[in-house]
């Protein structure tokens, strides 16, 4: 199938631009990342992979590539591309996180690689394994990223169990002090204060003693570190019904054995405001 010399000039105008802006949106997340709370929470999904900084060089060199005589993207690598940005805009769909320049650099993407095998149609079988196989490849490099990470965080919080703890008063028999570490403008803290917190509040009420302070730089935000029986690090904002058996745990109790003490004083909370 072969192509009037204005249709292919149009084609690859339009592969060059729907690059460019994968290009641009991928410069935005490796610079902006940082200070953007979607973009944290995009790359807390990842694992902390570096794809802003793989998305700048490779569409970087797809672009120049563009632009080289008798030379064009290949429309595998385009695909590849395509499907696994399609995995990632799944994933933050599913924890309902609404990343718009993930969406445009997806986009551009798919329209990128579309383009690109309709320039080169010889390439379509290529093309067609080559997207299954980019998705996969996504979907494993995740999994070990985020296996690693959760490694580093849970030897990080075990550490800082240990190293708060020993500045800690002790902890009267049958009663917990949780210590919070948060950072500021963290949704996830937030979410453990304004919903978690109250709903374990009414369970342990008596018995539990919260403070807040701020999370040392590259912990995981919030980490708690629960004290008691058996002092037990929780990393995250679950919801409560899945941090109340870690603190039966740290009672010494079953995990399943619930509290019903609502009859008893609230909760002592001592809250620390939380650095800027």
């Amino acid at each position: 199938m072969t192509f009037p010399l204005q249709n292919l000039f149009t084609l690859i105008m339009i592969t060059r631009v729907a690059v460019s802006a994968a290009l641009a949106g991928s410069i935005w997340a490796t610079v902006r990342g940082k200070s953007c709370q979607t973009c944290k929470m995009a790359s807390g999904l990842s694992g902390g992979l570096p794809l802003a900084r793989i998305g700048t060089a490779f569409y970087l060199l797809v672009l120049l590539a563009t632009f080289l005589p008798r030379s064009a993207p290949a429309a595998w690598s385009l695909a590849a591309a395509a499907a696994a940005h399609v995995v990632l805009v799944t994933l933050l769909l599913k924890h309902r996180i609404i990343c718009k320049n993930c969406l445009l650099i997806a986009a551009a993407a798919i329209v990128a690689a579309i383009t690109t095998i309709a320039l080169a149609p010889s390439s379509n079988l290529p093309a067609i394994l080559a997207a299954p196989a980019g998705g996969v490849l996504i979907l494993f490099a995740i999994g070990i990223a985020a296996a690693s990470a959760a490694r580093r965080s849970v030897q990080e919080a075990e550490r800082l169990l240990a190293e708060i703890g020993k500045d800690l008063p002790p902890v009267a028999s049958g009663t917990i002090k949780m210590v919070v570490l948060a950072k500021p403008q963290c949704w996830a803290c937030e979410f453990l204060k304004e919903t978690v917190l109250p709903e374990l509040e009414r369970e342990f009420a008596g018995i539990m003693e919260v403070e807040f302070r701020p999370a040392p730089p590259g912990t995981p935000a919030p980490t708690l570190l629960i004290y008691g029986k058996n002092p037990m690090p929780f990393i995250g904002a679950a919801p409560a019904d899945q941090i109340a058996p870690m603190i039966r745990m740290v009672l010494g109790q079953k995990p399943e054995q619930r509290h019903d003490r609502s009859d008893q004083i609230a909760v002592s909370a001592t809250a620390r405001p939380i650095p800027a």
